[in-house]
């Protein structure tokens, strides 16, 4: 993770890990530090998936809508609902699609538990995460 932003001068957040210490689920973010045209140093920053969830908590959405951070590997990072259950687990095939199709339409899903919902994606800026924001319509 150090050598991708020494070599390339580019901030990178890494992905969904296990703290080995707290146990709990973190992300870090690293900026490169520089100096005279390279990159001198790297400041660091972690934090725990807790803490993104409680910024996804805070946004004025809908009772009806669940909002999904997923991290560049496809792993939801947060989630407004049922976090426990979810965070750390890939997103649905049919999200991951409409992500790598960089996709800005809503589409008709269905959840893992068999919900019919509407569903959008929306890339969180300056980073390779995406927001999945889900509308449940229906119980199958």
């Amino acid at each position: 993770f150090d050598k991708l932003v020494f070599a390339t001068g580019v901030r990178q957040i890494s992905a969904l890990v296990e703290g080995s210490i707290s146990g709990k689920k973190l992300v870090s973010f690293s900026v490169p530090v520089k100096g005279g045209g390279k990159t001198l140093m790297i400041l660091r920053a972690t934090m725990w998936t807790d803490a993104i969830g409680e910024v996804v908590h805070e946004q004025p959405v809908p009772a009806t809508w669940t909002v999904a951070v997923v991290d560049q590997n496809m792993i939801q990072i947060a989630r407004s609902r049922d976090a426990a259950r979810f965070v750390g687990q890939p997103a649905t095939e049919l999200t991951q699609v409409a992500i790598r199709a960089g996709l800005t339409t809503a589409y008709s899903a269905v959840s893992r538990d068999g919900v019919a919902m509407t569903a959008s994606v929306a890339r969180v800026p300056g980073t390779q995460w995406t927001v999945v924001r889900t509308l449940c319509r229906s119980k199958r």
